[in-house]
């Protein structure tokens, strides 16, 4: 998320780590509207980070926000919250810290508290409830109290189970400023008015996705890329349950585009363009390996200041839209394709020592052998397959197969492959020697890589008049 730039001066790597921010996105149910509205607000021209821009409310996490004393105010986050944060490397005290940084900014600069009190959550119905909160919020922007003391006074439980995960940016390292952005979603509790704060924020309005992003088409109003891809994100949904259930089944990753100059401006390409490097330093983690896929857009710098639009380049493969590989994902796919070659010499070595239950073993539950002359029918299942091997690798070196030329494509926890064989067995006192190949589809089940399905082709099965067999037979004789 890099702060706008002049045109004329080249960034500068930041190797300063990206201090944690969190973003909330306060929704509400609009009856008058087909979708429900965010609370926005406009950051003043003045601002030390996005001015004159359209932001959700959030800051940067203090110290203070992480506090044994403040977190012993909080109900506890959302489990599968507190899983995705302790997994980015949060101990549970920072965790809370970030959603609890959140009502904190909300508060200074909305002038909504999204808290319990005596087990409902707080309404400023009664007018003196209101101006004594609002009171609250000025000594807080001044500087003349703190959050704590607010909560601690008013004995409040900060409603922390009410917010979600739902993305998280990081400003490339080039950015003369850098954060670490977590942005969430709360429901809008009843009863308090949202209010911009006159400081930091000169305004404060009601929008659907929608008519934030029409705002931004038609220029009348700045929007930086990370908010904007949130608004797109959010569009589609038409309820706050929508948004909730969305947050907690997406997949969340830290999101930092490439910032590089094109045609002489300034240029953010973000994971799923065909150009994307990635940009995140070692120490950024996650307990998922890459980002959920982005509208494939651009963002480029325009004199003056504003963000453009501009269409990116999708990556693809067979017409399907895929993710620029992380040096993660490079690994794990090594290591996947490791296991399932491992899985074909296994393969091998089993028939070559006559043990059919154990290769039988090597296939899913569902799994197929087939062969394509017809030499016997489909074998489907585990335990036509168990039945099957028990009754045709049952001798040691009866059979001795040889798999070369191995193509492995892996597709998440499926993958297809194709090898050739080659194969010396003895039948009928007879040497024989086999070459064609197999047509494999795997799948990886509770971490293990099984075939799902087997398909044989042989180009030649040919006897040999001298060869091994006819030599172990001859051996008693000449002795």
């Amino acid at each position: 998320m890099p702060e706008t730039a002049s045109q004329s001066s080249p960034p500068r790597h930041n190797a300063r780590p990206a201090p944690d921010a969190t973003t909330i996105i306060m929704v509400r149910e609009s009856a008058a509207r087909d979708a429900p509205e965010l609370f926005m607000v406009k950051r003043s021209g003045g601002a030390d980070f996005f001015g004159d821009a359209y932001v959700f409310p959030g800051g940067g996490v203090e110290p203070e926000d992480s506090a044994a004393k403040l977190a012993a105010h909080a109900r506890p986050i959302p489990a599968n919250d507190l899983e995705r944060l302790t997994a980015e490397g949060l101990s549970p005290e920072e965790a809370a810290g970030c959603w609890i940084a959140g009502i904190r900014e909300l508060f200074e600069e909305a002038g909504v508290m999204l808290a319990y009190r005596d087990g409902s959550m707080l309404s400023f119905a009664d007018v003196a409830t209101r101006d004594r909160f609002m009171k609250y919020r000025e000594e807080m922007i001044a500087g003349h109290t703190s959050f704590r003391e607010v909560v601690e006074r008013e004995n409040l439980t900060l409603a922390t189970d009410r917010i979600h995960y739902f993305s998280r940016f990081v400003t490339p390292p080039y950015a003369r400023k850098r954060y670490d952005t977590r942005f969430v979603v709360t429901r809008a509790p009843d009863n308090q008015l949202a209010s911009h704060d006159r400081t930091e924020v000169v305004s404060g309005d009601w929008l659907t996705a929608a008519a934030a992003v029409a705002l931004y088409h038609s220029r009348a109003q700045q929007i930086v890329p990370p908010t904007l891809q949130n608004l797109l994100e959010l569009e589609p949904c038409r309820a706050f349950d929508e948004i909730e259930s969305l947050a907690r089944s997406r997949v969340i990753a830290p999101v930092c585009p490439g910032l590089v100059r094109i045609a002489g401006r300034y240029t953010l390409i973000y994971p799923g363009d065909a150009d994307f490097v990635p940009q995140l330093e070692p120490a950024f983690t996650s307990m998922y390996k890459r980002p959920a896929a982005l509208a494939v857009l651009r963002f480029v710098l325009e004199e003056g200041g504003r963000w453009a639009i501009a269409p990116g380049t999708p990556a693809s493969r067979k017409g399907e839209k895929v993710m620029a590989k992380t040096i993660e994902q490079r690994i794990q796919e090594l290591e996947d394709r490791d296991q399932i070659k491992e899985l074909t010499a296994r393969y091998c070595w089993h028939v070559a020592h006559g043990e059919g239950e154990k290769v039988a073993g090597l296939f899913t539950d569902d799994g197929v052998l087939e062969v394509t002359d017809g030499s016997f029918k489909p074998v489907h299942g585990k335990e036509a397959l168990l039945k099957f091997y028990r009754t045709s690798v049952n001798q040691p070196e009866l059979a001795i197969p040889f798999i070369q030329n191995h193509i492995i494509e892996v597709k998440g926890d499926e993958a297809e492959g194709t090898c050739g064989i080659e194969a010396r067995f003895s039948r009928n006192g007879e040497s024989v020697t086999a070459a064609g190949y197999y047509e494999d589809r795997y799948r990886r089940v509770n971490g293990k890589w099984l075939f799902a399905q087997r398909r044989i082709t042989f180009h030649h099965v040919v006897p040999l008049k001298q060869g091994w067999a006819e030599a172990k037979a001859e051996a008693p004789r000449r002795g």
